[in-house]
């Protein structure tokens, strides 16, 4: 786990309640955005394993678990009819001071784009989009780790981010020009 991957974390549920599916993603499109357009470097330095609801980080449980450890994370159960969700808040954590150790201005670029992009989604839509595109569909099986190379020249995934607001520079190396 890495420390990175904690900062991510509270930065996402520093503002709302983040329901664990939704977190998951939004940790998964962040790191996503960020291989995209960072010479293929991801923020939170996690390998993402192919999940029935989705990508999520190898070390999400034990991440959370500190967090939740150090009362740095509030875990509230909601119950439904048929299921129960989890959903999580940082607590105790002052959202613009959090934003403020967040030194890296590309690192905070990053995760404002997909705040503002994918947070008022449900976790099920974010779920579904996660499905669609080739790092997800490229793994076989459940627990394989997705393959972030396959984002470079996926189409689809480049258009979708597009059309959600994100702010795509491809890498001249990769010779793959963002989708219209």
């Amino acid at each position: 786990m890495t420390l990175n991957l904690l900062w991510m974390i509270l930065f996402f549920t520093s503002k709302k309640e983040i329901n664990r599916t939704a977190l998951n993603k939004l940790l998964f499109f962040a790191d996503l955005y960020s291989y995209i357009i960072n010479d293929r470097k991801t923020l939170s330095g996690e390998d993402y394993l192919k999940k029935p609801y989705g990508p999520v980080p190898r070390n999400i449980s034990v991440a959370r678990r500190t967090l939740l450890d150090h009362s740095l994370l509030e875990e509230k159960k909601h119950i439904h009819s048929f299921f129960y969700e989890y959903g999580y808040l940082a607590k105790g954590v002052d959202a613009e001071k959090l934003q403020e150790k967040i030194k890296a201005t590309d690192e905070k670029n990053i995760l404002d784009a997909t705040y503002k992009a994918l947070s008022n989604e449900t976790a099920s839509s974010l779920s579904e989009a996660s499905h669609a595109f080739e790092p997800w569909k490229s793994a076989e099986n459940w627990g394989d780790v997705l393959d972030f190379n396959k984002a470079i020249g996926d189409q689809n995934l480049l258009t979708w981010m597009k059309k959600k607001g994100f702010q795509l520079k491809v890498m001249e190396t990769a010779g793959v020009e963002p989708a219209s």
